[in-house]
Order: C-alpha cells, then sequence, then structure tokens
C-alpha cells in the first residue's frame, strides 16, 4: 500500500485550521502520487493540485510571482463568477519586460 510523505499528510492534516499555503524549495522535483490505482510521478504544482482534488476541494488557484493567478481546477463559470476578469487570458499572458 502506498503512503504519502510526511509533508503532504502535515500538509492535509491542517486545511481546514489556514487558507493559504507557501511552498519553497526545489519546485522543479517530481512527487508520487496514486492516481485511479497506479504509482506516478508530479511536478509539484500538479500534485498539491491532485491532492487537493482528492480533499474535495472544488476550486483551486495557483499564484506564480511575475505571472499572477492561474486557474488550476474548477468550473470556470463558477470562477469568473466570484473574481470577474482577474483570470482573463489578457491579464495573465507570459511574463515581459517590455511595457504594455
Amino acid at each position: 500500500m502506498f503512503s504519502l510523505p510526511k509533508w503532504t499528510t502535515e500538509f492535509v492534516r491542517f486545511l481546514s485550521v489556514t487558507p493559504q499555503f507557501t511552498f519553497t524549495g526545489n519546485i522543479l522535483d517530481v512527487y508520487p502520487v496514486e492516481i485511479d490505482g497506479n504509482l506516478t510521478t508530479l511536478r509539484l504544482k500538479d500534485y498539491i493540485r491532485t491532492i487537493l482534488v482528492k480533499e474535495g476541494y472544488d476550486i483551486i488557484l495557483g499564484l506564480e510571482p511575475f505571472v499572477g493567478f492561474s486557474h488550476l481546477h474548477g468550473d470556470p463559470d463558477t470562477i469568473h463568477a466570484i473574481l470577474g476578469d482577474v483570470l482573463s487570458v489578457e491579464k495573465t499572458g507570459p511574463p515581459s519586460l517590455e511595457r504594455t
């Protein structure tokens, strides 16, 4: 039987206590997760999204410095109703040093 890494278990335990988490370290590492009975590895952003979906979260947003918020999971219409145009394609383009 597969068990999650200790830090993931602690993350899940504290989901009901705090609404925001910051992850630091080598974000290009891969992390083990079981999906549909198969063990696989995912990058950090996909790993966290998978864990949150398994825990029943309907809307998941990510924040990347210099890029802004991104929609990771959930119904786009619901997210738009809550946030308006904050996550529109025009506002979440690739980072650039050029003025617009």
